[in-house]
């Protein structure tokens, strides 16, 4: 709910053209979270329990979209990773520290 509103103010105050979706694919792998403007997926977004090695539906997505960010949430507090890979940003962070970051 906190994504949702902060798209819907970052829309409201002129911020672009931001939405917010999923993605799955017949395999069944899936993204909880797309972030979109202009329609091109800008940040993919996983939420996990506690899992900590990142999430192989995100590295698939990440890469078929060439998504720049891709981060996994998890409900786990004291984490926070930035990973690389092949140009792609990929954050391990917790709920409470991601959610401290959004309007």
């Amino acid at each position: 709910m906190h994504l949702f509103k902060a798209v819907h103010s970052w829309r409201a105050t002129g911020d672009g053209q931001i939405a917010l979706h999923y993605v799955r694919d017949k395999q069944k792998r899936e993204v909880d979270f797309v972030v979109t403007e202009k329609g091109l997926p800008v940040i993919l977004i996983e939420c996990k329990t506690g899992e900590e090695s990142f999430s192989p539906a995100l590295d698939y997505f990440q890469r078929a979209l060439k998504t720049p960010v891709a981060v996994q949430i998890l409900d786990k507090p004291g984490i926070l990773k930035k990973l690389r890979a092949d140009g792609f940003v990929r954050w391990i962070v917790s709920a409470d520290r991601w959610l401290a970051m959004l309007p």
